[in-house]
């Protein structure tokens, strides 16, 4: 390169140039008007080389830059503009959606369930499944023999404590029968449980919304039922007319444990 040639084609209107440091660094491209800047603010070395677009390479000097003082070269900041408000809006958006379906995804269902079961629905769904257990737990005690159908909810409140139940366990929100919200089957009264199949225990009403044998239940017309297997389902007058044709037909003297 010539140095001596006091010009720089190509250096006038919008032609941008990389700096080169003398470490070999390179900036930019930047207009001639920023390089000038830079070298007026002593951030250039004298030493710096600009290099056009298509690989010429020229002094300061060429392009008319004075750089007086052994300054390092430091690129000017990037500048880091704002985001415009509907993007910011956007993104607020999108927040406040996430956010919503999260929360509906937790909601819905619940609320399905409560529309399903009634008010109290889920409620009652909870207590026949503690009290299912605290039976079958009663029956391992006993030689696998249901309580006396006249005082089963006192033989249940020991194995309620065991499941961390109280008595609030035997009353359904929906009834309004407090403590009495719930029937054992009659057939069941002493009956062993060995005399029920397995295959036939998923068909066998054991503890009910009461009223539901003889009229409407408190859901809506329908009632929870909790079966032999434990399982506890909603069911209309119907239907739990159809389940109770597979309780036994007799109930036999319980015998003593």
């Amino acid at each position: 390169m010539d140095e001596s040639l006091a010009e720089c084609p190509g250096c006038g209107g919008d032609a941008r140039f990389s700096v080169r440091a003398p470490d070999g660094t390179l900036f930019g491209p930047y207009t001639l008007s920023q390089i000038r800047a830079y070298a007026l603010e002593r951030r250039i070395v004298p030493s710096a080389v600009l290099i056009a677009a298509n690989g010429d390479v020229f002094a300061l000097r060429q392009a008319g830059i004075a750089a007086p003082l052994p300054h390092t070269f430091a690129p000017a900041p990037t500048e880091r503009r704002a985001l415009p408000g509907w993007a910011i809006l956007l993104i607020v958006l999108a927040i406040v959606a996430s956010i919503a379906a999260i929360a509906a995804a937790i909601a819905l269902p619940y609320r399905a369930m409560n529309r399903r079961l009634g008010p109290g629905g889920m409620a009652c769904d909870y207590n026949l499944n503690q009290v299912s257990l605290a039976l079958q737990m009663y029956r391992l005690d006993y030689n696998d023999y249901f309580p006396l159908e006249p005082t089963w909810r006192p033989a249940l409140y020991p194995y309620l404590n065991r499941v961390g139940m109280t008595l609030q366990a035997f009353e359904c929100p929906a009834s309004g029968l407090r403590q009495r919200s719930y029937e054992l089957a009659p057939a069941l009264s002493g009956v062993s449980d060995r005399t029920l199949s397995y295959t036939v225990r998923s068909r066998v009403p054991m503890v009910y919304d009461a009223g539901l044998a003889t009229g409407p239940g408190p859901h809506g017309g329908d009632g929870n039922v909790a079966f032999v297997d434990n399982t506890v389902r909603l069911l209309s007058p119907a239907q739990f007319k159809q389940y109770s044709a597979n309780l036994p037909k007799q109930t036999p003297a319980r015998p003593k444990p």
